[in-house]
């Protein structure tokens, strides 16, 4: 990469400055005791050192981003035991905008559901909340499923590969608008059963009105996971071993310039365990994008997996994620491979961290429209959840 020692050095010691301790969200109860309302925030600012094609003469120059991530405002109101709701809103585009509001509604552990407008459980990444993130960010893959644009990203998923790039968007970020139902049941022994079944918009193509249907179950082995969301890592908080399998299928989706069927199918593994003084977290998923053969660089299967020792301070944890993509193209066109390698310090847990990751891209072919067929970027940020 072609940046000076001094701008890097520069970023680290801004970005390092902001870390200060953060706890759990502000909370309201009523007399009794009972939480009614839970109002926090997430905010997760990036140094982005990486490089670009920034004079069209097909080489890739130094380009340095400083960027807000995720900002978001969250706000979860229970009724009672059996009645809630859930809003947030995300500021790091150029306009505030609602991307969760949902209505939580559960009998017991076993039988719940959401309705309304939130993630759709199209694998286990999809779920995972961005406020336990393992490797800086979601590998790059991930948006190969519909609401997420079925794309490939670069730069710890902070931008699009544009010949990977299906261009069917919906109106919410990465969520869908729908009902899902779910739940979590100990199926014998430490053996528990999480399921997933979602009914949603979807994305149709104009002139068209299918809707989307997405599933997932998962087996949980020691602990179990008994939130919608999944988790990244516990940070050694948990003992378990999860496998799980999604499928996602619409028919008639795309957009004025793009049409056909749509079927993503993913299967993964996750555990954490502590092993010797600390905690190891690893990850792997395989899946697959068909596209009725319509979009030949942007289906395709592909995997990932990574990992990350908790060190038995609970301060550092190293980390490492490596992927693969194989389009369908002929050509190669839209294949490529990713590998991260990083370390994240906690001041307080996931609610105040600090990463620095370097992770480097090459694909079969060139680039978008550039002369190069690899890309490196080095990236150092801030996380808090409050």
């Amino acid at each position: 990469m072609k940046r000076s020692l001094s701008t890097t050095t520069t970023a680290c010691l801004v970005l390092i400055s902001l870390a200060t301790a953060a706890h759990a969200g502000f909370k309201l109860k009523d007399a009794d005791g009972n939480e009614k309302i839970d109002l926090g925030f997430r905010l997760q600012v990036l140094g982005i050192f990486s490089e670009r094609d920034l004079d069209g003469d097909g080489d890739f120059e130094s380009f340095d981003d400083f960027r807000v991530r995720r900002a978001r405002f969250r706000l979860k109101g229970t009724v009672n035991e059996r009645f809630g709701m859930f809003f947030q809103t995300d500021v790091s585009g150029n306009d505030i905008q609602m991307i969760d509001a949902y209505v939580h509604l559960k009998k017991d552990a076993k039988l719940q559901a959401f309705v309304g407008q939130h993630l759709a459980p199209a694998n286990r990444q999809n779920i995972t909340s961005s406020g336990t993130l393992l490797a800086a960010d979601r590998p790059n893959i991930i948006y190969k499923t519909l609401t997420w644009g079925a794309r490939t990203l670069n730069s710890f998923a902070t931008a699009t590969r544009g010949d990977t790039d299906s261009g069917i968007r919906g109106t919410a970020q990465v969520r869908d608008t729908g009902v899902t139902l779910f739940g979590v049941n100990e199926v014998g022994g430490n053996t528990h059963l999480k399921y997933h079944l979602g009914y949603y918009d979807g994305i149709s193509a104009p002139g068209n009105d299918s809707e989307r249907t997405t599933g997932r179950i998962q087996f949980n082995f020691g602990d179990p996971e008994p939130s919608y969301y999944s988790v990244a890592t516990y940070l050694g908080k948990k003992n378990t071993l999860a496998i799980g399998a999604s499928y996602d299928l619409q028919s008639d989706v795309g957009n004025s310039t793009f049409q056909s069927d749509y079927a993503y199918y993913s299967v993964d593994i996750f555990g954490e365990k502590p092993v010797g003084e600390g905690s190891l977290t690893f990850e792997a998923a395989y899946s697959d994008l068909d596209l009725d053969g319509r979009a030949p660089t942007v289906e395709g299967d592909g995997f990932y997996v990574q990992g990350g020792y908790l060190i038995r301070n609970e301060k550092w944890q190293p980390w490492l994620l490596y992927e693969e993509w194989g389009s369908n193209d002929p050509t190669g066109r839209g294949s490529g491979e990713a590998f991260r390698v990083g370390v994240s310090y906690f001041m307080a847990g996931h609610n105040a961290n600090f990463k620095i990751g370097y992770e480097s891209v090459s694909t079969d072919t060139n680039i978008g429209s550039s002369s190069e067929n690899g890309l490196d970027t080095l990236l150092i940020g801030f996380y808090t959840t409050y």
